[in-house]
């Protein structure tokens, strides 16, 4: 597996998330039609929440990965540290009730040569889970001040993409954008397309296409700052120093070059939306007794799928009942199922960051 050595000595932060959330659904992601499967469930162009965003939708903007980041990299810090230096408050205040004067062309053109004050890059393996919350943020996070770009990355590993191509990911992300926007009226707009970096994933998809060695490097631009967003099983590794805790989900960790070195610090906790919170999440089962459909709410270790039980095909007969119950009957006990999850989870490759 390569390494992110574009990278490796900026100012980033790891946000750590449990496993994808589709598997246990009868839709699980597809790396062929991961851009439909993004842009599915009404977030093309409304401002709906996202529906496989991980993070918790409460109200207390406190406790979300969105605010939590936002004050991680300090945004109102970098505006008063340009608002002090005097040249750009006085800009700033032209056109307000502050100042009856206007902004000259010129004025609003070095406005805008200087901002942002703050670029955001996403980076995340190809999962629609870690997509919509990497989307989230770039909601939350996006203003005059600020600008958030989303960079699926076919080196990053998540549950849902273990063994498949991940590029494929890459690949639809990048045709589903340039569909939408060959399509798309003069004020209506994807979101997908709004916040995904074209220009990095068309450098990425060149280089694997051809076999090109990959020597993308960023610019040495100050405000820069990187989000790795992934599944803690598979990310760990990538934030784990000696000595120190071993990271777990929901945690946040703050790395801040210094010289050739880079100082790791654990920074919060966001807090996850329950599985209970998702609806498709959970099984669809209809009574024997009943015609109407529930839906019940499982721990995520007694979800059929994770006990390997099959659906039956027609749950009102009485033969599909009789199956139903010895395939109850004839399931793994929980403890070895769990016990074996853990053991066949791979050990992800060593990545220099």
């Amino acid at each position: 597996m390569s390494d992110l050595s574009e990278i490796k000595y900026r100012a980033k932060y790891f946000a750590l998330t449990s496993p994808c959330r589709r598997q246990s659904t009868d839709h699980p992601c597809d790396v062929r039609l991961l851009g439909s499967q993004v842009a599915d469930m009404g977030i093309v162009y409304g401002a709906e929440p996202l529906r496989w965003d991980v993070s918790t939708r409460s109200g207390n903007r406190r406790n979300t990965l969105g605010d939590l980041v936002y004050h991680a990299i300090n945004v109102s810090k970098a505006i008063r540290d340009e608002v002090e230096s005097g040249i750009l408050d006085d800009l700033l205040r032209l056109g307000t009730g502050h100042s009856n004067d206007t902004a000259t062309p010129e004025q609003e053109a070095f406005i805008q040569a200087k901002l942002p004050l703050i670029s955001l890059y996403v980076y995340c393996p190809p999962c629609v889970c870690l997509i919509h919350t990497a989307i989230s943020v770039c909601r939350r996070l996006q203003s005059p001040y600020v600008t958030v770009q989303l960079r699926p990355d076919s080196r990053l590993v998540a549950s849902c993409c273990l063994t498949v191509d991940r590029s494929s990911g890459m690949r639809s992300l990048s045709e589903w954008v340039r569909d939408s926007e060959a399509n798309a009226t003069g004020h209506m707009s994807s979101i997908l397309a709004t916040y995904l970096d074209t220009v990095w994933l068309d450098q990425r998809l060149e280089c694997l296409d051809y076999e090109l060695p990959y020597d993308f490097q960023e610019s040495s631009d100050s405000g820069l700052r990187f989000l790795i967003l992934g599944e803690a099983d598979y990310i760990s590794h990538m934030v784990q120093r000696a000595p120190g805790r071993i990271p777990k989900v929901t945690d946040i960790w703050h790395f801040k070059p210094h010289y050739l070195n880079v100082h790791r610090s654990f920074f919060g906790r966001f807090i996850e939306r329950g599985l209970g919170a998702n609806l498709s999440a959970t099984p669809r089962v209809q009574s024997s007794n009943s015609s109407t459909t529930t839906t019940p709410l499982y721990p995520a270790t007694l979800l059929p799928q994770t006990l390997g039980l099959r659906r039956p095909a027609s749950p009102s007969s009485s033969a599909s009942a009789s199956r139903r119950r010895r395939y109850e009957m004839e399931a793994p006990g929980v403890e070895n199922e769990v016990e074996g999850e853990e053991s066949a989870i791979s050990e992800p490759e060593d990545m220099d960051i």
